[in-house]
């Protein structure tokens, strides 16, 4: 003999509510969510232009907090693995670099000098980030070209020694990104 128990159970229908994470106007790019998805970095042309700095909001309030305040392209912001950093590029006049400041505001530090240009900020909007930190957070990944006469490899950073080793090689292409 045997006892056959039989219970279904119909998942109840899930209701979603779609609610943006950022209502400002303006022109908004280049999310990133921190890693306990709490807090979402963003550039964000403040409304009127040209200029894009760098804001973080937590999920779930109205205030966005204003981190960088050049007048220049603040663009591809990055959480290290602990949260307590953004890195992010910038474009701007004898400082274009990657930059790091600390998440809650405070100085921002350039790590790296870089050739990109106003060219290359938009192609950043369309299809390629130029960073990524390394899950330990000793490093940071990023896109950019040799020289002005070569196409865009990536390289890895180090934030202990500021070497830089040379990962991709692109000859006869746009270049390397992401």
């Amino acid at each position: 003999s045997f006892l056959l128990y039989r219970h279904s159970v119909r998942p109840k229908a899930v209701e979603m509510t779609v609610t943006p994470a950022v209502t400002n106007l303006g022109e908004k790019y280049a999310p990133a969510l921190s890693r306990d998805g709490q807090r979402l970095a963003f550039v964000w042309d403040g409304g009127v232009g040209p200029y894009f700095n760098l804001y973080v909001k937590v999920i779930g309030t109205e205030e966005s907090l204003q981190l960088t305040k050049q007048a220049s392209l603040d663009f591809s912001p990055v959480w290290s693995p602990d949260g307590r950093y953004i890195a992010f590029c910038r474009i701007l006049k004898g400082a274009t670099g990657i930059y790091i400041i600390p998440s809650l505001g405070g100085a921002e530090r350039r790590v790296r000098n870089t050739l990109w240009d106003d060219q290359e900020f938009q192609e950043a909007f369309r299809f390629a980030h130029r960073l990524s930190w390394s899950p330990d957070g000793k490093f940071l990944a990023y896109s950019d070209r040799p020289s002005r006469s070569e196409a865009a490899s990536i390289f890895l950073l180090s934030l202990d020694s500021f070497d830089v080793r040379r990962l991709t090689s692109a000859p006869q292409s746009r270049g390397d990104f992401s």
